[in-house]
């Protein structure tokens, strides 16, 4: 079976179908909520739809371990990032654009995501405009950075200025005991440790 399309309803009934050979699934727009009955299994999936949900964290994604594209646009999103690391092998393409991500760098989520981003060695492609957090301030640095193989951000390719950090308007270190500071060791320790 290559694809499902299950587009702008409420899911209502099972599918019966054999899904074991499934390799893309779209489920836009049907109300989707993360929660117990929120589990996919489906060991041969490639391409995975939940956009235009009501989701407000990233699924559990252990049930795909063949996960290379997902979209989640347009939900609710604020947390669980790091899910995105269970596919740290296999995932490509990820379009989390106009959710509610903040990252809150007092709370440890921007380091965190961070960390999670660099786990993700063949992501290609990258869609977070429209998240509180697409507005910081760098933050296109940041993400190019905790990410190499990025080549396309927000819909824009990525640059191989940018890529050795040679981008006008790119953020300084912070001063000693600035706000940032603990950013700015994490993107060093993960640059000290890939060139190592």
């Amino acid at each position: 079976m290559a694809g499902i399309l299950l587009g702008e309803s409420r899911l209502a009934t099972q599918i019966r179908a054999d899904v074991s050979a499934l390799r893309t699934l779209s489920a836009a727009s049907n109300s989707l909520q993360v929660g117990a009955g929120l589990v996919l299994r489906l060991p041969r999936l490639q391409e995975l739809d939940l956009s235009g949900n009501k989701l407000v964290a990233v699924p559990p994604l252990d049930g795909l371990p063949q996960l290379q594209v997902l979209h989640l646009q347009r939900n609710q999103i604020a947390s669980n990032w790091e899910e995105l690391q269970v596919c740290a092998s296999t995932l490509r393409e990820v379009d989390v654009s106009h959710n509610r991500l903040s990252w809150a760098q007092q709370h440890g989520e921007f380091e965190s995501a961070m960390a999670a981003l660099s786990k993700l060695k063949r992501l290609r492609e990258l869609r977070l405009v429209g998240n509180p957090v697409a507005e910081t301030p760098g933050m296109r640095f940041f993400l190019i950075t905790a990410a190499p193989k990025l080549e396309r951000l927000d819909g824009w390719d990525v640059s191989e200025s940018e890529r050795r950090g040679k981008l006008k308007g790119a953020p300084a270190p912070p001063a000693q005991g600035g706000s940032r500071r603990g950013t700015w060791v994490l993107l060093m320790q993960t640059l000290a440790h890939r060139s190592g």
